[in-house]
């Protein structure tokens, strides 16, 4: 039996979310903190940025990251860039793992298990066939007052379904799509009988096999 000894940290403890863009001046410096300091490295999406929750006040992180704040300040760069992350993005018992493109962040292993649905995994994943997935969506136009529903369809020019929407932050969200049909005009139809034009992408950290 495998024995794991966890330490829990609450927001009470003084434990703090920061983030940074990788790029900025000073932020790998916060990296490097992460032993002589409890900083705890948390998540990177598309290897962009880097976000880290800090036990206690510490100068450096302070100094090279910005406070995560409200939620949607690190979603919508994660969205835009089509990294899904927590239980909007991925609802459990709707989401697929390859149809989420966790494969291709290393979240799922064909070499070990097991796991609930490893063998349909592997199976799909080696046939190479996966009709639909999660792209990062643009939406253009006005919207309605509480953003679009999760779950609201995605119709071509000819009303023809190719998709849900699954999340989003303002105008940048997540949408599963059939693959072969992103590339024509998309919308939505809103409950206030509107039409929101939408625009899906193939982000370039993708294998280029899949693009």
């Amino acid at each position: 039996m495998l024995r794991v000894t966890w330490t829990r940290y609450s927001s009470a403890s003084g434990l703090t979310c920061w983030f940074a863009w990788n790029k900025t001046p000073g932020a790998e410096l916060s990296l490097r903190i992460v032993k002589p300091w409890p900083v705890f490295l948390s998540w990177c999406f598309c290897w962009e940025a880097s976000r880290l929750l800090v036990l206690g006040p510490c100068k450096l992180v302070e100094q090279a990251c910005q406070t995560c704040g409200p939620q949607r300040i690190f979603l919508r760069p994660s969205q835009y860039n089509g990294v899904p992350e927590g239980v909007h993005d991925l609802p459990p018992g709707v989401a697929l793992p390859l149809e989420s493109n966790l494969v291709f962040m290393n979240g799922v292993s064909f070499t070990k298990g097991c796991y609930v649905g490893q063998e349909l995994t592997a199976r799909t994943h080696h046939t190479g066939v996966i009709r639909k997935r999660l792209f990062p969506v643009q939406l253009l136009g006005p919207l309605p007052e509480g953003g679009i529903t999760p779950g609201t369809t995605v119709l071509t020019e000819s009303g023809q379904a190719v998709g849900k929407f699954r999340a989003g932050q303002g105008d940048v969200g997540l949408a599963l799509l059939h693959s072969e049909k992103i590339k024509g005009p998309l919308h939505i139809r809103t409950t206030e009988s509107g039409r929101v034009a939408l625009t899906a992408s193939v982000p370039d950290w993708w294998p280029t096999a899949t693009k």
